[in-house]
């Protein structure tokens, strides 16, 4: 699998950033995204899961 691909650029950064973790309700258009979190290189970050994007919404701003 090609690791210098847009999905990969964006956790780098994102841990670079001192980000995490995310929260989501991923549809379709987010599983490259979602697959490359199952990388080993992306071990210490997390992904919650919601079943509703207000419920992200909530879980983000309770964490934060």
């Amino acid at each position: 699998m090609e690791k210098n691909t847009g999905r990969f650029a964006l956790v780098r950064q994102l841990l670079a950033d001192g980000i995490d973790c995310m929260f989501g309700n991923p549809g379709t258009s987010e599983q490259n995204l979602l697959d490359a979190l199952g990388d080993e290189e992306f071990k210490d970050f997390t992904y919650y899961l919601a079943l509703h994007e207000g419920t992200a919404v909530a879980m983000g701003d309770g964490y934060a």
